[in-house]
């Protein structure tokens, strides 16, 4: 297998047998300066932790304002839910982006990392009474109502504090994304979003309550990591055509929030692939600003900004064979990357250094005592006990789900950042 083929020109490569972060130039027999020998910087060091490459977080960022010039930077909410580690926060906020959450636990976190309340939206099928208090205290942007139950709410508690609050509401198109069930959130059955059929209801409360909530846009989100662009046009279409009959209706939408989702290929690690498909998408939205360009165009991308900046270092402790499996059995599992449990999602493996011994089909499994606990199976690998592995594409939804389950530490994470890598104090 040919490893150093595969990965030419990426922030994660190899040069000599060796994984490096940070900037390769691919053909040529010196290395960047700033880049860093991940197996010689490993050394005495404790396994398992997570590995977040800033400067790749912000050239994405930049490359993604650039694809859509028409686009506010503060009208690019990044999805908190994908990573809240607060250096990653506070660098996003620094690029000029919002903050899209979905708990009080996180608008309370993008504040802290600097995020200004008039730059936060608040999504989520289950807001608490306290949540919606605590976030029309704190005046932030909008909150997105999902459920025509918690409209009712919010009005409410707006008639109780003598207060009128910006909403939106999420609308379930119909539609979801051509992506795994278990995160497709814009299907008729999916649990998100005030269903079409509720919109008449929504509309008559509205009006007859003015004075508490002040209608400023429309919503969706048709799933998460889709990677094809057809569904997502025709749930643009349909937010536009509901646009268009609120307008018609005599409501004054300044908003259309569209969203996040766009994800990675992560079978292939390949950033210019990454770039393609967010110029893919930026056309497809600047088509609808074009027909609307009046409207403000709202973003909620979370994985596709971050999913790439990380890969999770985890040591082979054991390598066995179970009948006709070859197991290597590492520190780390699904209590520090559940995606593979969960999801059935795949993470490519890499060697911190390629042996050149005769490799094997492996199942890497963790340590859970769970016999979902594989990070990977199928996975060609040269390796011995003792070695390091790197788990790629761990920038969103790794840390952000680990848990304590078995009560094994946490990983330390780590950070790349103009040629030398840090810890978080």
């Amino acid at each position: 297998m040919n490893f150093i083929a595969k990965i030419a020109s990426m922030e994660f490569f190899y040069f000599n047998t060796q994984l490096y972060v940070g900037q390769n130039n691919p053909g040529s027999q010196q290395l960047a300066a700033g880049s860093i020998d991940l197996q010689e910087w490993s050394q005495n060091l404790k396994t398992p932790y997570y590995l977040y490459d800033c400067d790749q977080i912000s050239r994405r960022i930049e490359f993604f304002k650039k694809s859509m010039p028409f686009i506010q930077s503060q009208n690019i909410h990044f999805a908190v839910k994908a990573n809240h580690n607060k250096k990653i926060l506070a660098l996003i906020q620094k690029e000029g982006l919002g903050a899209d959450t979905v708990s009080i636990g996180e608008i309370n976190r993008a504040i802290a990392c600097g995020f200004a309340p008039k730059d936060i939206v608040f999504s989520g099928v289950g807001k608490s009474k306290l949540e919606i208090e605590k976030a029309i205290d704190l005046k932030i942007k909008q909150i997105n109502i999902e459920s025509f139950s918690e409209l009712k709410r919010i009005i409410s508690v707006c008639e109780s504090k003598k207060t009128t609050l910006d909403i939106g509401i999420r609308l379930n198109p119909r539609v979801g994304a051509d992506t795994h069930k278990s995160i497709s959130t814009g299907g008729a059955d999916d649990k998100f979003g005030v269903d079409l059929s509720e919109l008449e209801s929504v509309k008559k409360i509205l009006k007859q309550n003015e004075k508490s909530v002040r209608l400023q846009s429309l919503s969706m989100h048709i799933g998460s990591n889709f990677l094809k662009l057809g569904e997502f046009h025709d749930a643009v279409r349909i937010i536009e055509n509901h646009y268009n009959e609120f307008t018609k209706e005599g409501f004054d939408i300044v908003r259309l929030d569209l969203g996040g989702g766009l994800g990675i290929d992560y079978f292939n690690y390949s950033i210019s692939k990454d770039e393609k498909l967010i110029e893919q998408y930026a056309f497809v939205v600047k088509e609808l600003q074009e027909r609307l360009p009046k409207v403000q165009i709202m973003l909620e991308p979370g994985r596709v900004l971050v999913a790439r900046s990380a890969i999770l270092v985890t040591q082979v402790q054991y390598i066995k064979k179970n009948g006709t499996t070859w197991f290597a059995v590492v520190d780390s599992g699904m209590n520090h990357l559940i995606r593979p449990a969960l999801y059935e999602a795949h993470h490519n493996i890499w060697p911190l250094k390629i042996r050149q011994e005769d490799s094997k089909i492996y199942t890497v499994a963790g340590p859970i005592c769970e016999s979902t606990d594989n990070l990977a199976t199928n996975v060609e690998l040269r390796i011995q006990e003792g070695d390091l592995l790197g788990i790629l594409d761990c920038g969103a939804y790794g840390m952000s789900m680990a848990s304590a389950y078995n009560l094994h530490e946490f990983p330390v994470e780590y950070f790349f950042e103009n040629g030398k890598i840090s810890q978080l104090a």
